[in-house]
């Protein structure tokens, strides 16, 4: 269910916390990537390049990938200046 005062994402990411893949690649998305993808912990493939996205993988996200974690694919777009820096990013699509 989705409140008035959530945003359209913490909606979405509210409705799939049991997502086993989440693909957002392609979706014009642009800003910080949220804490919040860090609550899909049976997640098994994030795939979000060829978007706007700015800044670092959050910890909470990162932590998915580390041992007993779901998380076996996690894949963000490299090559850009302004893009995200993700240590623990298992696949990076070169721009």
């Amino acid at each position: 269910m989705c409140y008035p005062h959530e945003t359209l994402i913490h909606c979405t990411f509210s409705l799939i916390l049991v997502a086993a893949t989440l693909h957002l690649y392609s979706n014009r998305l642009s800003g910080t990537i949220p804490s919040t993808l860090g609550d899909l912990n049976a997640a098994q493939k994030i795939i979000m390049h060829f978007n706007q996205l700015v800044g670092s993988m959050p910890e909470e996200v990162c932590a998915l990938t580390e041992q007993g974690g779901e998380l076996e694919q996690l894949v963000v777009s490299c090559g850009l200046s302004s893009g995200p820096d993700c240590d623990c990013c298992i696949d990076c699509i070169d721009l």
